[in-house]
């Protein structure tokens, strides 16, 4: 018997990393929206502190996910028909980042909008 090594990196482990890198860009790019919300929900002000840390780096999170997002579909594509739970840390990722390329156009907009909501 002949054991084969086709799947030494799974395709769904690589878009579930592209869709963490994502999200990491995305809380990058909410440089006051997202913090807002974690200390409404009761989360440490020390913790939501230190998410100013994503902010620096969210290009490198950005061009990561990219790169990881792409990695992965021509992976799973060459490697034959990829599953549901591929297509759905894909899709994943895909959101995060086009939403971390998004936001910060709107920020001061949805910041204002969730301020006001808040007072009321």
């Amino acid at each position: 018997m002949r054991s084969t090594q086709k799947n030494l990196i799974p395709s769904s482990f690589v878009s579930g990393s592209g869709a963490v890198s994502g999200f990491l860009a995305f809380v990058g790019a909410s440089c006051c929206v997202v913090p807002i919300l974690l200390v409404q929900l009761g989360v440490a002000s020390g913790l939501v502190a230190k998410l100013g840390f994503f902010a620096r780096w969210q290009d490198w999170f950005a061009w990561g996910a990219t790169g990881m997002l792409a990695f992965s579909l021509t992976l799973a594509l060459w490697r034959g028909s990829p599953g549901r739970i591929f297509w759905i840390w894909w899709i994943v990722g895909a959101v995060f980042l086009a939403v971390s390329l998004i936001l910060p156009n709107y920020e001061m907009r949805l910041q204002s909008w969730l301020l006001d909501w808040l007072r009321a």
